[in-house]
């Protein structure tokens, strides 16, 4: 007999951009959901029995990454880029990154550093989660920030991840995780998302172009 799923398909758009378009999307889920990677597994993610509990749903993203808790405590960025390299998501992942790094430190200069595999850490807390779905040039990225998340909900929710990146060292979420308050970032989220709104696609367009002409440099920033 099979199981019955308890996810849902995120309800993400998925676009044909051409090369060389961009497409930048900065928002504030109103409610509390939890999105897994396109390789999750609920039963080793989450606690689906505290989720229906909660009435809190589950969704599957089509791009790859861990487990993450969405909700009116995190800032959401999603990109969709037309870029001339079909593979060299590393490259890709650095180069967003980089520009979402800028935008941070116009907040509030602090030791930001891409970790794992794309996460943004300050430190060895990571404050970023992101991941990417690709279809042959068409480039999506999703990206959480944390702005103050609610520990107790997230520890309730969600299980330790069944893979975790190197500098997590087994932490549970309240010794792994950052956020933007944390840093003594005390900008309203309305005016966060229009900065970000506004700065975020020049710079990104400048990275971008930087990988698509062979130009890219390490991950690190």
């Amino acid at each position: 007999m099979s199981k019955t799923r308890v996810w849902e398909p995120y309800p993400e758009e998925i676009k044909e951009s051409g090369l060389g378009e961009l497409e930048v999307q900065v928002f504030q889920p109103t409610v509390h959901h939890v999105v897994m990677g396109a390789s999750g597994k609920a039963e080793h993610e989450v606690f689906p029995a505290e989720m229906q509990s909660l009435g809190m749903p589950l969704y599957k993203r089509k791009g790859g990454g861990g487990t993450v808790l969405l909700g009116p405590d995190t800032l959401v960025v999603t990109i969709h880029a037309g870029v001339a390299h079909t593979f060299q998501n590393g490259a890709y992942f650095a180069a967003i990154n980089r520009a979402l790094i800028t935008c941070f430190r116009d907040w509030r200069d602090a030791d930001y550093s891409q970790k794992g595999l794309s996460d943004i850490a300050v430190g060895d807390r990571k404050l970023v989660g992101s991941s990417i779905f690709r279809r042959r040039q068409y480039l999506l990225y999703q990206a959480s920030i944390l702005v103050q998340p609610d520990l107790a909900l997230m520890a309730r929710v969600l299980r330790h991840p069944p893979r975790e990146p190197d500098y997590r060292e087994g932490r549970g979420h309240e010794g792994f995780l950052t956020s933007l308050r944390s840093l003594g970032i005390d900008l309203s989220d309305q005016v966060m998302i229009a900065d970000l709104q506004r700065k975020l696609p020049a710079r990104l367009r400048a990275e971008i172009d930087r990988v698509d002409c062979g130009n890219s440099v390490p991950p690190t920033v």
